[in-house]
């Protein structure tokens, strides 16, 4: 997290990077987010537990699924009354997604929109009568992120300015970040829908960047109302992330959670290609940023073997995340 705002507007910010953990009123913009600093030393990782792995299996399982929807619902608490927003999310194949976020601030108002029709990268924020426009190509920016030889700092900000994020890659991201530890069986929700409860912490790389601090080396000595851990609920059936929980412990040791994000009615039915289409209030002008992450990237090298527009494998058969009869 190199920023830590009070409203997490945007999940992909926390999913894909310690870069978010308990946000401002609104993001900031991916030329804000580019320029944070991010910690020089990198400490050694543990060993890869079996929660991790659970986790990484999960990812793959949902890179095979093409269209994914679902209705969202987020609390932020941090410091004062609790913060909650509703919104859409969709993700569908050749980058192609929409994100929509409504987020009641007191009296007031504030929506992000992510959106992707596969071609243009968009990201658009409203705030009282502030608003913006970020966009971005996306035939030219992906296939360098595609082939380019990114070190995990570089990569996690890059992500960060991208409009999209598909389940596989969320829970990837929350692997970059957190050092998953436990796993339990349990239900969620009033149905009782069965899942599988993966807990952990940061990882000791992000903790300074998390906390703000580059004095800060450990999870328990993140401060004030920053998140110290994080729970996924990830579905039996699917491993569909169903809930995310970010929290930390109290000095009673007591759970206090401070970021909740549910996925509810989740479907894998294809969707239009209206879904994914954003039209911008006809006078706002957009600042594009294609030709700054074109440059970032060509500072790397090219991967060995590397074809542009090359796409991760994944299974021939999906699995549907609404089981029959649920």
């Amino acid at each position: 997290m190199s920023h830590i705002p009070t409203l997490l507007i945007a999940f992909a910010s926390f999913a894909q990077a310690a870069d978010s953990a308990a946000p401002a009123a609104l993001p900031q913009t991916p030329e804000t987010q580019a320029a944070q600093p991010l910690p020089n030393a990198q400490p050694a990782e543990p060993a890869e537990t079996e929660a991790d792995k659970f986790v990484k299996a999960a990812a793959e399982k949902l890179d095979a699924i093409e269209y994914v929807s679902a209705k969202i619902s987020q609390t932020i608490r941090a410091g004062g009354s609790p913060v909650n927003a509703t919104g859409n999310y969709r993700s569908g194949p050749n980058y192609r997604s929409m994100f929509e976020l409504d987020v009641k601030l007191g009296d007031a108002n504030a929506k992000r929109i992510n959106a992707s029709d596969g071609k243009t990268g968009m990201i658009y924020e409203k705030l009282l009568d502030k608003e913006s426009l970020v966009t971005f190509q996306i035939g030219e920016v992906m296939p360098l992120v595609e082939t380019r030889e990114l070190p995990p700092e570089v990569k996690r900000q890059v992500l960060l300015q991208l409009p999209f994020v598909k389940p596989g890659d969320m829970l990837r991201g929350y692997l970059e970040s957190i050092r998953f530890d436990k796993m339990s069986d349990t239900t969620l929700g009033e149905n009782n829908r069965p899942v599988t409860l993966i807990e952990g912490a940061w990882r000791d790389a992000v903790v300074p960047v998390v906390a703000q601090n580059g004095n800060v080396k450990t999870v328990k000595d993140i401060a004030g109302d920053t998140p110290q851990y994080a729970r996924l609920y990830l579905d039996k059936e699917t491993s569909f992330p169903l809930r995310i929980e970010l929290f930390r412990r109290d000095d009673k040791a007591e759970y206090k959670p401070l970021f909740v994000l549910d996925f509810l009615e989740v479907k894998s039915e294809k969707l239009p290609d209206s879904d994914f289409t954003f039209v911008p209030p006809e006078k706002l002008q957009a600042v594009d940023i294609t030709s700054s992450m074109v440059t970032q990237l060509n500072q790397f090298p090219e991967k060995p073997g590397a074809t542009p527009g090359q796409k991760p494998k994944t299974q021939e058969v999906a699995q549907p995340l609404t089981p029959a009869g649920k």
